[in-house]
């Protein structure tokens, strides 16, 4: 049970929040935003149509798909190493096949930010054995793919676009977890254990150091997260205690039922 671990943690009981969804009811020690619990599934990216928008509310905790409460619901691609995304790319006709592409250099500029975050996530987690499944690539959108209408070359730019704030979400949660898994979170340097890990693999301090102060590494209540749902009576093996939601500020909602109270 992880009831006992909200005893170890600074909670004002008093200031939970708690609604009702089809009869059952659920709390929560950290958040009051609306939202919507979803049904328990499988794989959540095996759905039409995939677009940012589905990921906006608290999932269930699982091993493989629990990364999804670090959603930013409020995405900044001001700092480096987002910066490409901020201004809107060019779309160019081509036209003797007939379609539509956005502009090489941006499309390039797109691709070596995704290959680094692919790269790092891939580093972090599978150095400290995080679980956790990635999502699609940004470039599954197509952004560096023609298309037949300049319409849906921009539909699919501005997809691809908000895709990689489900990445940033993915990094995130693998960049907290560290604490959980590695034996030293800072060496003597000062230094988190992960930007070490990935300055030793090649990223340029520019980089690290960008990421650093991005949406991707802000744990606070000024960078809302989508949240997870969970049942205080079950447990799974993966599961990260309850203070380290609420210390990395990712709102969490509780199952309240006749099990809980007994």
């Amino acid at each position: 049970m992880f009831l006992g671990a909200l005893d170890d943690h600074e909670v004002d009981f008093s200031n939970w929040s708690a609604f009702v969804q089809q009869g059952i009811l659920y709390c929560s020690p950290n958040c009051s935003r609306p939202v919507v619990i979803p049904q328990l599934s499988g794989d959540p990216f095996k759905r039409s149509h995939l677009r940012r928008e589905m990921f906006q509310q608290p999932v269930w905790w699982s091993d493989v798909w629990g990364w999804l409460c670090a959603v930013p619901l409020s995405p900044s691609f001001i700092s480096p190493p987002f910066e490409p995304m901020c201004w809107k790319p060019e779309v160019e006709e081509t036209w003797f096949r007939k379609s539509y592409h956005m502009r090489e250099q941006d499309a390039k500029a797109w691709l070596e930010k995704e290959v680094l975050l692919f790269e790092a996530t891939q580093k972090i987690r599978l150095r400290y054995r995080i679980p956790g499944n990635p999502p699609p690539r940004p470039s599954a959108f197509g952004y560096n793919r023609p298309h037949k209408s300049k319409a849906t070359a921009w539909r699919m730019i501005n997809m691809a676009r908000d895709w990689f704030s489900i990445w940033m979400g993915f990094l995130s949660y693998l960049i907290a977890q560290t604490v959980n898994y590695a034996n030293d979170p800072e060496d003597n340097a000062g230094l988190h254990c992960w930007y070490r890990l990935l300055l030793d693999r090649g990223f340029s301090d520019a980089w690290l150091s960008g990421l650093m102060g991005s949406t991707v590494n802000s744990f606070d209540a000024a960078t809302p997260r989508a949240g997870i749902v969970m049942q205080l009576t079950e447990q799974q093996v993966a599961h990260p205690k309850i203070e380290w939601f609420l210390a990395h500020h990712i709102p969490v909602w509780f199952v309240w039922s006749k099990r809980e109270e007994e």
